[in-house]
């Protein structure tokens, strides 16, 4: 969610200055993602620090939270780390002395830019999300620009002197030109199949995975019916015993992650997706018929917010969990009144590429030299 788009601008920043430097902070004992950094041709050299995120539920109560002892645990302790975290910050930028410092918006960016702040190191941070999170509502104050992922009126709060419509960084194999036909035909799927993409992550989606299990029978009904399901590592297991039972098994693709999903988003005619800007950003860039399911317990409702976005602009087709939950047909007759009804899949693949920017990245890079060329000027003076 945060490291892609790092790299994302970091490319787009080593195109046009090759000889800049770009070191990497990121956060102890995260080793895939740290590795994915390190493995970058565009990082010159990359660091870990500790770092601390404070666990909050939407929708929670703090008499809820009292009676989580291990919850109040991990929260006091993340306190040490993100002072630890700001303490071994300090030193980087110290030693490295950078002439801008770009934070992402996750919790490991927060110790990192307070150092820059601490240190008057001009800082440009990015928010993915219409609801700006804890970390970023903390650095807006200290930043010189606050690069946002969706247009500027869902940023009240924010200084509107700092803000710039950038977009959310995704990569480039998004706009491929490549038709829905080909991406089909590169996956193995004939071109008459109706292709249903359920993307629910690497850790999976559980209430979505449940509501797709208990509807399978009845969707695959239909005959042109494929579905390729990204289920999660946490589901895998379960799902692949129920779907090796169907007579249907060879029509269904079950996986707990992958990194064919540009491919498999480009070729399917509906998806079925959370809510989160990353994800959203995609499937915008591929003008993609969807379904969203947002996550109502992420901190501050934001999965909730981006999908209201979405769905008030006829972009996409929203279900609430609870919906799900509690009535698990809606998400079949959803699946198939967009694959029966053609005028509804074109207005919904206008709508959403609306909110495609594809230049997005590019537009970041700009900012973060354009800051770093204000401040050479100002040290020149």
């Amino acid at each position: 969610g945060h490291v892609t788009p790092l790299l994302a601008v970091a490319s787009k920043i080593k195109r046009k200055q090759p000889r800049a430097q770009i070191r990497y902070i990121g956060e102890h004992g995260k080793k895939s993602l740290n590795k994915l950094v390190q493995d970058s041709d565009e990082i010159d050299s990359c660091r870990s620090i500790y770092a601390g995120k404070l666990r909050r539920f939407h929708g929670k109560k703090l008499s809820w939270y009292l009676t989580q002892p291990k919850i109040i645990f991990w929260n006091l302790r993340d306190v040490f780390l993100l002072t630890v975290g700001f303490v071994e910050a300090l030193v980087y930028l110290l030693l490295w002395r950078p002439d801008v410092v770009f934070a992402k918006g996750g919790y490991v960016s927060l110790p990192v830019g307070l150092a820059a702040a601490f240190l008057r190191i001009p800082l440009v941070i990015h928010d993915s999300d219409t609801l700006p999170g804890l970390t970023n509502r903390i650095l807006s104050r200290y930043a010189t620009k606050i690069c946002v992922g969706q247009p500027l009126e869902n940023y009240p709060n924010y200084p509107s002197d700092k803000l710039v419509y950038c977009g959310v960084p995704i990569s480039d194999t998004f706009y491929s030109q490549l038709s829905s036909a080909a991406s089909k035909k590169q996956l193995g799927i004939t071109l008459d199949s109706k292709l249903i993409a359920v993307i629910g992550g690497s850790l999976g989606a559980m209430r979505i995975n449940e509501a797709v299990l208990s509807q399978l029978d009845a969707i695959m009904q239909d005959g042109t019916v494929c579905m390729h399901w990204v289920c999660g590592a946490y589901h895998y297991d379960q799902l692949l015993h129920e779907v090796q039972h169907k007579t249907y098994k060879h029509k269904i693709k079950l996986d707990k992650f992958t990194n064919e999903l540009p491919t498999i988003l480009n070729a399917a005619d509906v998806v079925i997706s959370r809510t989160g800007a990353t994800s959203l950003a995609e499937l915008a860039a591929l003008s993609k018929p969807t379904i969203l399911v947002p996550n109502p317990l992420l901190t501050g409702g934001h999965q909730l917010s981006n999908a209201k976005v979405y769905a008030k602009s006829n972009a996409a087709v929203v279900i609430q969990e609870l919906q799900l939950k509690e009535k698990p047909v809606v998400l079949r007759q959803a699946i198939v009144q967009i694959l029966t009804d053609s005028s509804l899949q074109q207005n919904l693949a206008a709508n959403i590429s609306k909110f495609a920017v594809p230049h997005s990245a590019d537009n970041i890079a700009d900012v973060v030299l354009t800051v770093r060329r204000t401040q050479k000027k100002k040290k020149a003076q």
